[in-house]
This record gives structure tokens, sequence and C-alpha cells, in this order.
């Protein structure tokens, strides 16, 4: 049975509140509340526009597999997360790793022989141990950042392949 009445409960805020985070049933499928939360202010601290920070959750959550709806917004107080030089060079340094770390499989994918999918390439790099993942997140919060690596390593290999076809033509 569907219900249309909302659980209500009454908190009295605190000055160390830092957000509030109101969501339906397709975040809560997919992420527990202290995940949610420690994602949520993991983005806050690189990112200072919300509706990215809700459209980031919004991925992790179709990333982690949900059919649901999926709605979300984040309110932010005055105790919330600001914007980190340290967290912002952290979240690059995981960038630059995760490019590596796709371009080195797919390599080694490519030296089997055929092209690696993206899917192989997902599989062999959810086994690797990723430090500095965002909390609550996981692998799947940084799959759009694994995709644009991939797709660049695809480019690469075909402009190579073409490459090395046009100079093979040219003997």
């Amino acid at each position: 049975m569907v219900s249309p009445e909302p659980e209500i409960s009454a908190v009295e805020r605190s000055p160390a509140d830092e957000f509030i985070v109101l969501a339906c049933d397709g975040v809560w499928d997919t992420v527990s509340n202290e995940e949610l939360c420690a994602f949520v202010r993991s983005r806050l601290r690189v990112c200072t526009d919300l509706r990215d920070v809700c459209s980031q959750v919004i991925d992790l959550c179709l990333y982690k597999g949900s059919l649901d709806n999926i709605s979300i917004i984040v309110v932010c107080f005055p105790g919330a997360p600001q914007l980190s030089p340290e967290a912002l060079h952290q979240e690059a340094e995981l960038e630059d790793y995760l490019e590596s770390k796709v371009a080195e499989i797919f390599e080694e994918l490519s030296g089997r022989g055929d092209e690696p999918d993206l899917l192989s390439v997902l599989t062999v790099l959810a086994s690797a141990e990723i430090p500095g993942l965002p909390p609550g997140g996981g692998l799947q919060s940084k799959r759009n950042c694994i995709i644009s690596a991939y797709y660049q390593q695809k480019e690469a290999r075909k402009a190579r392949l073409a490459q090395e076809l046009g100079s093979a033509d040219s003997t």
C-alpha cells in the first residue's frame, strides 16, 4: 500500500547544523543517511553551486542502481562546510589518479588484442584500491570522470591506429 502521508518529525535546530536534505525515496533506496551526509559534506568542500551538489547526488543514486524517482533539495545553514583549497587539491589529485589508472587499464587490456569496452575498464577499476574517494560516494561518485577518461583513451587509440595505418600505407 502506498501512503500519501509523509513521515514528519520536529527537530530543534542547533547552531552546529550544517545543512538539511529533502529527498524522495529514489535517493534513500540507494544511500543511507550517514552516506548521504558524508557525501554532501565532501561535495560542499569542493563545490559552491548547490545545483551541482544535487546533480552529483542524483548521478550517484543512478549509478548505484536507483530505479525510482530521484529528487533532492539541499538547504545550507551558516555552519555548512565551505569551499576548501585543500579539498579542491585532493579532488584534483584523485581525478588525475583515476585518469592515469584508466589509461593504465586501457593499455593493459588493449595489449590483449581488442579494444577494451567501458564495462571491462570499470570492472578492473572496481577491484583496485583507490585512496581518497569521496566519503559516502565511493567509486560510483567518480563515474563521470572515469567515463570521460575512458573516451579520451579510446579516441587517442583510434588516432594512433589511424596514424599507424597511414604510415604503413605510405611505405
